[in-house]
């Protein structure tokens, strides 16, 4: 009998490891070592099964780690870009407010690279009673959307019109500076609206007419020591 029990034994544990989840497993190995956790992300964008619903309840569960919860979020950002998935989109959405901050910006960004041209808008909206640390994630989050609709209408996947509308919400918050309101000088510049660029241009202070002098003598690199 004790014979059986250990054969029975063996052939459980047997069927066990051939019928183990690789969708689990690999999220399991996201707390792993950086290699291992690497190489287990890039399984999880690549498998051939659905790996959204695993994705899922490693989020929502409270003993998933916050660093392998915010990689779920990353991953499933990359899942709905990929595939235009709204179920992923409306689940990202809720864990835009989450408690740890580490898996509140994965699911910023996740969000924002999910459904880019409609994330300005709900961003805004996630705007109202944030605090200060998620207020800036969100702005941060705001100017890299405005920045990715731009890529797309140079590579002529996106819409200018939609990207000009964000860079007006942009403007209304007061984030229309710096970076940003170059930016959309140069998105100006190149749709040919050259006014309204030079406009933008001269609203930031930035030096747009130049006197040139020289040349100068630099004989022997010796010219820097020369008053002239």
């Amino acid at each position: 009998m004790r014979r059986i029990g250990f054969l029975t034994f063996l052939t459980m544990f047997a069927c066990a490891g051939c019928g183990r989840d690789p969708i689990h497993d690999a999220i399991a190995r996201l707390d792993g070592p950086p290699a291992e956790s690497r190489k287990a992300a890039m399984e999880l964008r690549l498998t051939s099964h659905d790996p959204i619903p695993a994705l899922q309840e490693a989020v929502l569960s409270r003993r998933t780690k916050a660093r392998v919860r915010a990689q779920c979020l990353e991953i499933l950002g990359d899942i709905a870009r990929g595939q235009n998935d709204e179920r992923v989109f409306e689940f990202l959405k809720t864990q835009l407010r989450a408690e740890d901050p580490l898996v509140r910006d994965a699911a910023i960004k996740g969000f924002v690279g999910a459904h880019c041209e409609t994330a300005v808008p709900d961003l805004i909206a996630l705007r109202k009673g944030a605090d200060k640390k998620l207020l800036k994630n969100i702005d941060a989050a705001l100017e890299s959307t405005v920045q990715y609709m731009v890529r797309e209408v140079e590579k002529q996947w996106g819409s200018p019109e939609t990207t000009m509308a964000a860079y007006k919400h942009a403007e209304d918050l007061g984030l229309d500076r710096g970076l940003m309101g170059y930016s959309k000088g140069k998105f100006l510049e190149a749709r040919g609206r050259m006014d309204e660029a030079a406009a933008k241009f001269d609203e930031l202070g930035l030096v747009r007419r130049w006197w040139l002098i020289g040349p100068f003598p630099n004989r022997q690199g010796m010219a820097f020591a020369h008053v002239y």
